[in-house]
């Protein structure tokens, strides 16, 4: 009943959301481990892509600057919100990740779902307000044409659900089309 819920408030969405063009970004990441992935739809008008890209590598060697900035940084420990970030994209910028992508109707769920995942982000962030604490989670940052929408902790199919189901098709859709994925099931946690 919950899923039938779900499809029919993607339905609603995809009639108001504009399609012109459109990027919708998940970028997903774990707490208690190193992996990382990101999944990107690239909407189009008649046909989208669907681009996955998993972490494969860290370059160690940061050029001087960021090198300076990161030690400045580390010396601090962190004591703000911003010099964390700033951090985080300073380590951004030499992470190395594979990449695949395929070809997706824009009548599949996943395309329906990004549609809530943007135009129904005032009721994910109403959820966020009583979000429970993880230590072991899995944290999603989800993202329009490049800027940030919000970010959330720990997504389910009763909490977050909307973005639960779209990483969820997303992959279920990459994992039919393609006969040696970058992403495994083991990999990303979802089935």
């Amino acid at each position: 009943m919950r899923t039938y819920f779900i499809l029919i408030f993607c339905a609603f969405g995809s009639l108001v959301y504009p399609q012109d063009h459109c990027i919708v970004r998940a970028d997903i990441s774990y707490t208690s481990s190193e992996k990382e992935y990101k999944i990107e739809l690239d909407r189009r008008q008649n046909v989208s892509s669907l681009i996955l890209y998993k972490l494969s590598s860290e370059r160690k060697s940061y050029n001087i600057r960021d090198k300076n900035r990161i030690d400045e940084l580390r010396k601090k420990n962190w004591k703000t919100a911003e010099e964390h970030r700033e951090l985080e994209e300073i380590r951004n910028r030499y992470k190395i990740f594979d990449k695949d992508s395929i070809l997706i109707s824009n009548n599949s769920k996943t395309f329906k779902y990004s549609d809530s995942l943007l135009f129904h982000s005032e009721t994910i962030l109403e959820e966020k307000l009583n979000q429970p604490v993880y230590s072991d989670a899995m944290f999603v940052e989800i993202y329009e044409n490049g800027l940030q929408k919000y970010k959330v902790y720990n997504p389910q199919t009763d909490i977050y659900s909307i973005v639960y189901y779209f990483i969820q098709s997303a992959l279920q859709e990459y994992w039919q089309k393609v006969s040696k994925p970058i992403l495994t099931k083991d990999y990303t946690s979802i089935n």
